[in-house]
């Protein structure tokens, strides 16, 4: 049985506008993103430790000070979070899709246990979880069992360790612990407690929810559920819904379920197109996951993505440097460069990679991937463009830097 108290309301900020690939000029200001790390309070380790990416060490804990269970939130509501498990560490045995790869473990022995949700007397719970919503600070309180969230078929390695570590310590006391969690995921900790309940895999799992669910499995440990979401992803993620994924795991820093959107858009990166609202939501390292994909077909579809590539970079070039623009554009993810992507690469990387524009430097590896590109609209041999495109394009060669024009007028006289 749980015990809730009204969420309050915050406001959503508003989307940023960005510019069209038609409209790009001016100078590119590279800036370089900075942040710091703040830690807080006198924490005992209960040896359940997750890195953070932005290098702190941080665990499932008890603080004498302010009675407060682990949390799932660092640095503001970002969670950097990796559990004990991976998902790369689960067999691939438990991904064919069928609900009897969820392990080998069964319920043959166990015994049912009266629900969580029963009156805490009649179901004689022994501990009552309190689970603050962060930055909302609403509490919910869920009269549960140590046997279920302990040593139950679907028991979270979080509470494994907290009660072995509490019991030996004699600190954990029943209505005297606190856990904090997002808010987006907090709302979600009854599914969580209905599936390591019950005595089969039922979970229903939506394009919105799964993200969270995702994430209390990482933070409690709890691989069953981990199998059972990442299952449900593999079949769901797609181009249609992929905002929806890209900002659920962004809220919750879900590297995991970034890598798995990252490498479905490499397999669907031709349904992606440059005026695509997915571009600008995508953070530089996403970008970076879906260009160096393994799932990417590179040699039929460096031409597209180089397309994408350019309108990428023109709509964040605010917040991206030069050495991240290398990184996107490098011949071994970019072979070849569409004829569309070619002049605006140029104009940006030379003002945004040192020395590119340097008249005096030999050309660089994007450089000549462009001129080739280039090649068939100054030998007038592109196909479906007209004349007035064709002038604009001459126009735009005057924008960058004199030694690709000169190699580009030497090859054409090949």
């Amino acid at each position: 049985m749980s015990e809730e108290i009204p969420k309050e309301e915050f406001k959503e900020t508003e989307p940023l506008e960005v510019a069209p690939l038609d409209q790009f000029q001016g100078e590119v200001e590279p800036l370089k993103a900075s942040g710091q790390t703040t830690s807080r309070g006198s924490f005992i380790h209960i040896d359940h430790s997750v890195m953070l990416k932005n290098g702190l060490k941080f665990a499932f804990t008890y603080s004498d000070d302010d009675e407060s269970l682990g949390s799932s939130v660092c640095s503001g509501l970002r969670n950097s979070l990796h559990s004990s498990f991976d998902f790369k560490d689960l067999d691939s045995e438990d991904f064919n899709g069928s609900e009897a790869s969820f392990g080998d473990l069964s319920f043959g022995d166990q015994e049912e246990v009266t629900s969580w949700r029963e009156n805490p007397e009649v179901s004689e719970s022994d501990w009552t979880m309190t689970i603050e919503s962060v930055p909302s600070g609403d509490i919910n309180k869920y009269h549960v069992h140590k046997t279920v969230l302990q040593h139950g078929y679907k028991r979270g390695d979080f509470f494994v360790s907290l009660f072995e570590f509490t019991e030996k310590e004699e600190k954990l006391e029943k209505e005297n612990s606190t856990i904090k969690v997002h808010e987006d995921a907090a709302c979600l900790i009854p599914e969580m407690l209905d599936y390591m309940y019950s005595l089969d895999d039922e979970l229903t799992i939506t394009s919105d929810t799964a993200a969270a669910l995702s994430h209390l499995s990482q933070f409690f440990g709890i691989k069953q559920l981990a199998k059972h979401v990442l299952i449900f992803m593999r079949e769901d993620i797609c181009v249609e819904n992929m905002n929806v994924y890209l900002n659920t795991a962004m809220a919750f820093d879900d590297l995991q379920t970034l890598k798995l959107c990252a490498d479905r858009c490499a397999e669907m990166i031709e349904d992606i197109l440059p005026s695509s609202p997915l571009l600008p939501n995508m953070d530089p390292s996403f970008m970076l996951d879906i260009v160096s994909s393994r799932s990417l077909r590179r040699k039929k579809n460096s031409g597209h993505l180089s397309k994408l590539v350019a309108v990428y970079c023109i709509n964040n070039r605010g917040v991206l440097d030069g050495n991240v623009f290398e990184e996107l554009t490098g011949e071994e993810y970019l072979p070849k460069v569409d004829e569309e992507a070619a002049l605006p690469l140029l104009m940006l990387e030379s003002r945004m990679v040192e020395d590119s524009a340097n008249d005096l430097s030999p050309l660089t590896s994007l450089q000549k991937r462009c001129v080739r590109a280039l090649l068939p609209i100054i030998n007038g041999t592109s196909a479906n463009v007209t004349t007035s495109e064709r002038r604009s394009r001459q126009k735009a060669l005057d924008r960058v830097p004199k030694k690709v024009l000169v190699d580009l007028l030497s090859r054409s006289l090949c």
